[in-house]
């Protein structure tokens, strides 16, 4: 995974403390856990979070295991793993994102439409999550359909055809909802190291 970093130089106790988080990372296999084989987004993140506390704090950082609150360091490494699982999908085709709003959104692949029952995990595709497999729908057509409702995708219509005649020519783009919940909703074998 290529990290685009500006030319931005970051004060060396900003660089110690986000190794020192990242070593920690490893070393509780945290890494291994969460299937994150390249851990270039983590560095690059956790630098950039640790940075604004620098600043917030007046140039002043506490030890790296108090730098942040356990909700705000959970949701960091949420962050890392969506991303992750995210990387894994492009690198497969299913998805790809956009150059605009700085590569954030991220559409769906025909092939991406034609493999989503190898995508979501089967396990997720139950009546508890509101998923019916009884419609009178194809499988594939089903679990789009139930991404969009559980608002995981967003449908859009390509305006310049004049007729839609497959589900492969409809646009659909992961909501920041559906980001979010990937780690839960993907089949973890699919993204495995």
């Amino acid at each position: 995974m290529k990290i685009d970093n500006p030319t931005v130089s970051y004060p060396n106790i900003v660089m110690e403390a986000a190794a020192n988080i990242v070593l920690d990372l490893f070393e509780n296999k945290w890494y291994e856990i969460n299937n994150i084989s390249c851990p270039d987004f983590s560095v690059f993140f956790l630098t950039e979070r640790i940075m604004t506390k620098y600043l917030e704090n007046c140039y002043f950082l506490p030890p790296h295991n108090k730098i942040f609150t356990k909700n705000e360091f959970r949701g960091i490494q949420d962050r890392i793993v969506e991303k992750n699982i995210l990387a894994r999908l492009k690198e497969k085709k299913f998805i790809l994102n956009d150059d605009k709003d700085n590569g954030s959104r991220f559409y769906f692949t025909r092939k991406g439409v034609r493999c989503v029952s190898k995508i979501i995990d089967e396990n997720v595709l139950n009546k508890t999550n509101g998923f019916d497999k009884n419609r009178p729908l194809t499988f594939k057509h089903n679990i789009m359909l139930w991404l969009v409702e559980q608002e995981f995708l967003e449908a859009n219509v390509d305006t310049s055809m004049k007729v839609i005649k497959k589900i492969e020519e409809v646009i659909f783009m992961l909501t920041p909802k559906g980001a979010a919940h990937l780690r839960y909703i993907v089949n973890q074998k699919l993204i495995q190291i």
